[in-house]
This record gives structure tokens, C-alpha cells and sequence, in this order.
């Protein structure tokens, strides 16, 4: 095939299965630009409400909202999406907020433009199920669900499905056996976060459970813990993701990012596009990265390494879902 029909052909094994996050930090002609170029893959958008801080786990996101014209922006892309049958998931999932703030964020929306369906979390979903009973409620990526045993505490009456977290980027069983549990996989694609850092207000980083098991801790050096910690553009093609029927869609993390960043992000995912994805003449590192730990060391990683030790890690089960039968 030439490149145009493998183009193609990677387009459509995704099909319309991309969650896109709402950037506040792009134009609302570049919303446009980027629904049309990528709306017959984007099943959906999320968002936070307009309503205050505490609806937004990214400070930035807030302080978009206080600037003139943004919130008229944000409600019009939402409705012009909508149009184009583009599914609208409404994110609550700030650590720091009430069930209270939720139920009103939720209302708020609802009236105003409608919504699809919930990501937070588990804490809160009692609350706002008994609000919204017919919507389909997602555990959040805040919650940290990365094996059966957190999965066991999922209720599939208030839940429709998980987002996974940290380390279950390459777990195959916990996939099947969240779907075994009738719940469906909402996979995140480009975080990066570590396995065990405390940067976050959630704190709930994966920590080795049986040492014996797992030899995640003995990758130390920034190559390995980038190819660790990331999913690039081949791996999604080379080894069943797009295939898998346990994962239900594939989330972008894009809360706030410039445009050209996310139509980069979205074109290497979509085209298996992976060390020709460049800036200034050097890797763009970030776009499969989003997370605090790995970025202030781009500049020290050779993808050479990188790739080197990924195979090494699709070749050994202890990495991969840490010889647990159910991941």
C-alpha cells in the first residue's frame, strides 16, 4: 500500500473510539480545524464545568475561563460538536471537591448544553447517580484502579466502565477481567505518569506489592523510565491494542495544550508516527508524556535506548501485568 492507503488503513482500525480532553488553550478556529480533521475518530470531548477552581485539577484550565470571551467560546465548540454526533463526557473527578460542588457542576451543564456521561470519582458517584441515574458513570483516572483487587471494589450498578490507572498501561488480564466484571476499559494513552511518584493530590501511584514478582524498581535511568512509563505510537499498532475488544476507547490527555501539540499528538497515534514527530530537529518526547516526572529530562533521552528497552519489556511478563493472574 502506499501512504496514503496505509493512512487510511490506520484511521480506520481506530475507528471513532478517541476521547479528546477540551483545550481551553486553543482558538475556537482551531477547534474547528481540529474537528474536522480528526471528528470521524473523536467519539467524544470532556470537560469541567465553568464554575470555579474546584472543578479543575489543572489550575490553568480555571484561569482560561477568567479571560473575556472563553466560556462563550468553550459552550459554542461544545454545541458545534455536539452536532457532528460527537459525545460529550462531563469530568468531575477534582480531588480536593465536594459532592456537593458535583451535583451542581453536573445540573449546571445538564441545563445548559446536556451532557453524555460522567468520569469521577468513586467517592462521589452515589451522590450523583441519584441525580443522574441514567447516565453512564466512568471511574476516574484519579482513583488509580491498576488491579483486580481495586477492581473487586467497583460497583457495575453505579459504574459503566474504568478508566485504568498509572501502571496498567500494558495489561492485558486486568483489561479482560474489567470486562469480565461487565465493565467496560476507557484506556489513557498519553500520560506518562510515574508508577510511583507523589506528585499528585491523589496519591494513589502504584507501589510493588510482592518485590519477589516485580523488577519495576529496578529501572532507575530517565531511558528506562520513559519507556516504562509511556505508550508510543508503535506499541498501540504492533501489539493489540486497536485489536483488543476488552478496550472500549482511547483517551488523550490534552487539558490544556496549544493546538499544534494535539493535532501532533492525535496524528502520531493515529498513523504511527513515532521518532519522525519533531521540534526544532529533536523528538517531541512530549506528546506521549504529560505527566510532572519525565519532562525536565527530554533532553537527556536517546529513543534508541528507549525502543531497546521497551522490547525488553513486552518480552516479560513481571512488567506487563506483575504475575498476577487477573493483572
Amino acid at each position: 500500500m502506499d501512504s496514503k492507503e496505509l493512512a487510511a488503513a490506520a484511521v480506520s482500525k481506530m475507528g471513532r473510539r478517541l476521547s479528546v480532553g477540551f483545550s481551553l488553550a486553543m482558538s475556537e478556529e482551531e477547534h474547528h480545524a481540529l474537528l474536522a480533521e480528526f471528528g470521524s475518530n473523536i467519539y467524544e470531548l470532556y470537560f469541567s464545568p465553568p464554575l470555579g477552581p474546584q472543578y479543575h485539577t489543572r489550575p490553568q484550565d480555571h484561569q482560561y475561563f477568567q479571560q473575556p470571551g472563553v466560556e462563550e467560546m468553550f459552550w459554542r465548540v461544545l454545541e458545534h460538536a455536539k452536532g457532528m454526533g460527537i459525545r460529550l463526557c462531563l469530568s468531575l473527578n477534582q480531588i480536593t471537591a465536594s459532592a456537593e460542588d458535583m451535583i451542581l457542576g453536573a445540573k449546571f451543564v445538564e441545563d445548559r448544553l446536556g451532557f453524555n456521561s460522567i468520569v469521577t470519582l468513586r467517592r462521589h458517584a452515589k451522590a450523583l447517580k441519584a441525580h443522574f441515574p441514567d447516565k453512564p458513570f466512568w471511574v476516574s483516572y484519579n482513583d488509580g484502579v491498576d488491579s483486580a483487587r481495586y477492581v473487586d471494589k467497583i460497583d457495575p450498578e453505579v459504574f459503566y466502565g474504568i478508566v485504568p490507572g498509572r501502571s496498567t498501561l500494558r495489561n492485558f488480564p486486568l483489561f479482560r477481567y474489567i470486562r469480565a466484571q461487565g465493565l467496560r476499559v476507557k484506556f489513557m494513552l498519553n500520560t506518562g505518569c510515574s508508577y510511583g511518584c507523589e506528585l499528585c493530590l491523589c496519591r494513589n501511584c502504584y507501589r510493588p506489592r510482592n518485590p519477589a514478582n516485580e523488577k519495576v524498581a529496578a529501572l532507575t535511568n530517565w531511558d528506562e523510565r520513559y519507556a516504562l512509563q509511556t505508550l508510543l505510537p508503535w506499541e498501540l499498532h504492533e501489539h493489540g491494542y486497536l485489536e483488543c475488544s476488552d478496550i472500549d476507547i482511547f483517551k488523550v490527555c490534552s487539558r490544556p495544550s496549544k493546538y499544534v501539540y494535539l493535532r501532533a499528538v492525535l496524528e502520531s497515534y493515529l498513523y504511527n508516527k513515532n521518532e519522525e514527530m519533531r521540534t526544532d530537529g529533536n523528538i517531541t518526547y512530549s506528546l506521549w508524556a504529560r505527566g510532572n516526572i519525565l519532562p525536565p529530562h527530554f533532553q537527556e533521552l536517546d529513543y534508541g535506548n528507549i525502543t531497546a528497552v521497551k522490547r525488553q519489556l513486552w518480552q516479560d511478563e513481571a512488567y506487563l501485568s506483575f504475575a498476577r493472574p487477573n493483572g
